[in-house]
């Protein structure tokens, strides 16, 4: 009897892991446009839409870090390298968005003085 009920609690707490894992989904990368192109207003759109970003970005890390301590002490090292690998991802992800959009920025900044 312990064991079927060992095996029903196993059980369990992979569909509650597995249920956990799917409720932390990545935020989709924001469109950056060509600075020397692009107009004020979209450039205006492009800073929200990086900040939205970065701020649902915040929120995936928080999932993650929740997803490793719900795992606690018996994860094995692929579980946990999993984790690793979506974390540091995601925290490219965002570094590269504000990177990109400083870009444009700058780009759009000097293609409007090369206007004047």
């Amino acid at each position: 009897m312990n064991i079927r009920f060992l095996s029903a609690t196993i059980a369990l707490m992979a569909t509650v892991a597995t249920s956990a894992f799917a409720e932390c989904n990545p935020p989709a990368t924001p469109r950056i446009p060509a600075g020397e192109n692009a107009t004020a207003s979209r450039m205006l759109t492009a800073q929200e839409d990086v900040k939205a970003f970065i701020a649902q970005g915040r929120q995936y890390l928080a999932c993650i870090q929740n997803e490793e301590a719900a795992l606690a002490k018996d994860a094995s090292d692929n579980e946990r390298n999993a984790i690793i690998e979506r974390y540091n991802n995601m925290v490219d992800k965002m570094k590269t968005a504000s990177e990109d959009y400083n870009e444009a920025v700058s780009t759009y900044q000097k293609s409007l003085a090369a206007a004047d």
